[in-house]
């Protein structure tokens, strides 16, 4: 399976986006619990134009959980095909999560235990 999904994200990087979405498209078939097939095949109907048909697999790929990039990209993918088709409410609701997950990691980033020691001695 991973050896086919390189070779079609590599079809698609090389510009044959019909080429990579129906691997992709059978490859989400036969692996439907894979966060990162969902995810490229979201990416692939996007590339296309196809919106519409990307969002259930931008959901799934969130709902099964990717990488951290990952999982920003796709909220970043499914956050524009929703502002695309006017789905603001959705579309705000994908940018509160993304923030969240943004937010978490500064602060899992930037956190020690002095800097917090400092900031308490401060107030």
């Amino acid at each position: 399976m991973k050896d086919i999904l390189k070779k079609a994200i590599e079809l698609r990087e090389h510009g044959k986006v019909k080429e990579a979405n129906s691997i992709l498209v059978e490859l989400a078939k036969n692996f439907p619990d894979n966060a990162e097939v969902n995810y490229q095949c979201a990416w692939s109907f996007d590339v296309l134009g196809l919106e519409k048909e990307a969002v259930p697999f931008y959901e799934k790929s969130i709902e099964l959980g990717l990488p951290e990039k990952d999982m920003k990209e796709a909220y970043l993918g499914l956050g524009m095909v929703n502002v695309s088709k006017g789905s603001f409410a959705k579309h705000e609701r994908n940018i509160l999560e993304l923030s969240i997950l943004v937010i978490a990691n500064v602060v899992i980033t930037n956190f020690t235990w002095s800097n917090m020691v400092d900031g308490l001695m401060m107030t």
